[in-house]
């Protein structure tokens, strides 16, 4: 069924999702920040419109945009700004406020959120966020889920791969990198659309899902074999056997939307 969708964000991630959706017969609308590159979004198959966030506010029609959106999808990750400052929190606020609690809407957070924990993570654990921009997604998570309660359905994605994203140049020709016996969590780019478009598709609001493949390389096996895939050399571990890091569990994406995970060995062949 036909569905009006708003995608705040047509970043790495958010492009490809409303060239997808707009495929599967959505109607789409996707926001960019900069205005000084509206000719590069005139071609696309879909609507786009200039929305960016300021720390005084938002520039563009957002209320327009409001008034058509059935479905809104938040992708704007946090970044610093010359003051090392992160205004993220205040950008989901000036959302909050200008927009109904009725809209079904999907956030895209992040693993990040659950901090250093150092065993199996479902989306029962409570989050630990350490970094700034893990403990603003965090925040946002909650201020989202206060305004638009069972509306919401929060995506905590493990580290993103996919097209011009492969693992392979992360930590090749490193020296001395740690942690060599730590499990990788991460997910492909098609598996975090597929899963988009499930939750729109069978409408599954309310719920907060991790996102992550079902296999876990130690670090060393996972970036020395993408290394060697780009032909680069790969990293060099410190000694050490004492593993450290989350382990992400991705059931409830399975059994709720019947996801299934790209294998390793795919993912890194569709990057």
């Amino acid at each position: 069924m036909e569905k009006h969708i708003s995608i705040i964000g047509l970043g790495w991630l958010g492009m490809s999702l409303a060239k997808s959706l707009h495929s599967d017969g959505h109607l789409v609308l996707g926001t960019y920040s900069k205005i000084q590159n509206e000719s590069n979004y005139n071609t696309l198959p879909f609507k786009c419109q200039h929305i960016c966030f300021t720390q005084n506010g938002i520039e563009g029609n957002w209320k327009t945009l409001i008034e058509s959106t059935r479905i809104l999808f938040i992708n704007i990750p946090p970044k610093k700004n010359q003051s090392g400052d992160i205004l993220f929190s205040k950008y989901i606020e000036f959302i909050i406020n200008n927009t109904p609690a009725s809209i079904p809407t999907i956030f895209i957070s992040s693993t990040s959120v659950y901090g250093n924990l150092n065993h199996k993570i479902t989306e029962n654990v409570q989050p630990q966020p350490k970094t700034l921009s893990a403990q603003a997604l965090y925040e946002s998570e909650n201020a989202l889920k206060a305004h638009f309660k069972d509306q919401l359905t929060v995506l905590r994605c493990s580290g993103l791969i996919g097209p011009n994203r492969h693992p392979g140049r992360f930590l090749a020709g490193g020296k001395d990198v740690n942690n060599p016996n730590g499990l990788v969590n991460i997910v492909h780019q098609q598996d975090c659309i597929e899963i988009i478009s499930k939750v729109i598709s069978k409408n599954q609001f309310g719920n907060t899902f991790n996102l992550c493949t079902n296999e876990h390389p130690t670090r060393f096996k996972f970036y020395t074999k993408a290394a060697k895939l780009l032909g680069l050399e790969p990293p060099l571990f410190t000694t050490g056997t004492n593993a450290s890091g989350k382990w992400i569990d991705n059931s409830k994406s399975k059994e709720l939307l019947g996801h299934t995970y790209l294998p390793i060995e795919e993912m890194l062949n569709n990057c």
